[in-house]
């Protein structure tokens, strides 16, 4: 579920978030960076920031950006890692209002983007990456999968809009993408388990303290 909105289920067959923490889905390390990676994940940001006048051309506005993910690419598991209630909180968050992301392949194996947008009008495209080159993508009008014959390590991240614009714009708001429509129906079967299980049994839930209201 969560993979189709990240790099599918091949090309991120395992995941490790550079900044966890234990209230937003993590395990509540104090990062898993490196020096290596820091710079990477700084060089995106600032990336970014070189792409924000352009942006603001086409009517795209980056509120905040999350921080770095390393996908390992691979076979994919038999089935999908457990979700809780406050990893699908955090990446509701980020994939109802995500924008841009930008896709690093740092290795060693190359491997290519499958591009589908949304829109069956507009036609699916491939993307070769070679290690060491990054790519930037509209995640929010298109699926994006990442595909490797051999293994392959991408580094990723999303740049955000600012909630309140995304769903008070003029046109009443974006279309959310598949993926989170998927994390949206999964939380709504959580809250309705939540309210019919005895007063006990609601802490085995593990739903973030918001959604209990």
């Amino acid at each position: 579920m969560l993979v189709d909105g990240l790099l599918g289920p091949q090309g991120s067959a395992r995941m490790c978030d550079l900044w966890p923490t234990g209230d937003d889905g993590g395990d509540g390390d104090e990062g898993h960076t490196g020096e290596g990676l820091g710079h990477l994940d700084e060089e995106m940001a600032e990336l970014g920031e070189a792409l924000a006048p352009l942006l603001i051309q086409s009517d795209i506005e980056i509120h905040s950006r999350t921080g770095g993910v390393v996908h390992e690419s691979g076979m994919p598991l038999d089935e999908d890692p457990s979700l809780s209630g406050a990893m699908c909180s955090k990446w509701l968050h980020i994939l109802a209002n995500h924008t841009l992301m930008m896709v690093w392949n740092l290795g060693p194996g190359r491997g290519s983007l499958e591009l589908e947008p949304f829109d069956d009008d507009c036609n699916s495209k491939e993307i070769h990456l070679q290690p060491g080159m990054l790519a930037v993508l509209r995640a929010d009008a298109m699926l994006h999968r990442f595909v490797a014959a051999t293994t392959a390590y991408c580094l990723t991240c999303f740049f955000l809009q600012d909630p309140a614009q995304r769903q008070h714009g003029a046109d009443g708001g974006d279309e959310v993408t598949p993926c989170c429509q998927a994390l949206e129906a999964w939380a709504v079967e959580r809250m309705r388990e939540y309210k019919e299980c005895l007063p006990e049994e609601r802490a085995d839930l593990g739903l973030p303290p918001r959604w209990e209201l």
